[in-house]
């Protein structure tokens, strides 16, 4: 397996925990469970009613590149999730059959039919938010939102307004605005599940990798910015 064959898998298995914290609410069972014999209760009691099974629910996938497209194979085949996607280049017929995944040409009907979306695009090259204040209006009431792709594509003060007014019900973020800060709000929410920029981060990743950049270019960065 190549570098990039590895960092693909990686990604595409961390995507997968994350729709699944946002349909199962792991963040709170996992905090309840940590903490207090009466939160232990309280999570045990109520979590139920709150979180679902992915199966049959519409992913939206944002960018079905490499990595968006293992993702939605991954969903598709665990948890037998439809797939709906949206791109500037439409996968080929035969790649599409194999996940029965659907081409929208509207992105905002795309989100509005989705029951979690997942970010999966590269960088924007004008630095443009791709998910904001009016796309996030487009979003389904009580869907999820799963990003693994750049904290820059996302303003996650908006996420945090949606998620206060229940537009949204799960996030998940591997990435962040301003990395390495993460958004008070979000940190606040046991609706939000949090990581620290890992999904690429796997010793095969850095193994297969010839200088291990994979894990050197963003604690890199990170330095660059703290000099200046």
């Amino acid at each position: 397996m190549s570098s990039a064959a590895a960092s693909t898998e990686a990604v595409a298995d961390f995507a997968i925990f994350l729709i699944l914290a946002t349909f199962r609410n792991l963040t709170w069972c996992t905090t309840a469970a940590r903490a207090s014999p009466e939160e232990f209760k309280k999570c045990h009691e109520n979590a139920a009613v709150v979180s679902h099974n992915p199966r049959g629910n519409v992913l939206g996938v944002i960018g079905l590149g490499n990595i968006g497209y293992e993702i939605a194979r991954k969903a598709y085949l665990a948890f037998g999730m439809k797939i709906k996607y949206f791109d500037v280049v439409r996968k080929d017929a035969a790649k599409e059959a194999e996940i029965e995944a659907e081409f929208l040409t509207d992105f905002d009907a795309m989100l509005a039919v989705s029951d979690c979306v997942v970010l999966a695009t590269p960088a924007s090259p004008d630095g443009k938010k791709v998910i904001g204040k009016e796309r996030l209006s487009h979003f389904k009431m009580g869907s999820r939102f799963v990003n693994i792709a750049r904290g820059s594509l996302v303003d996650e003060e908006a996420v945090a307004d949606a998620v206060d007014e229940g537009r949204l019900v799960g996030v998940g973020m591997d990435v962040h605005e301003f990395e390495p800060k993460v958004n008070e709000r979000l940190k606040a929410s046991e609706l939000v599940t949090l990581t620290s920029h890992n999904a690429g981060g796997t010793l095969e990743t850095y193994v297969l990798s010839p200088k291990g950049d994979t894990v050197l270019t963003m604690t890199d960065t990170w330095d660059s910015k703290a000099s200046r």
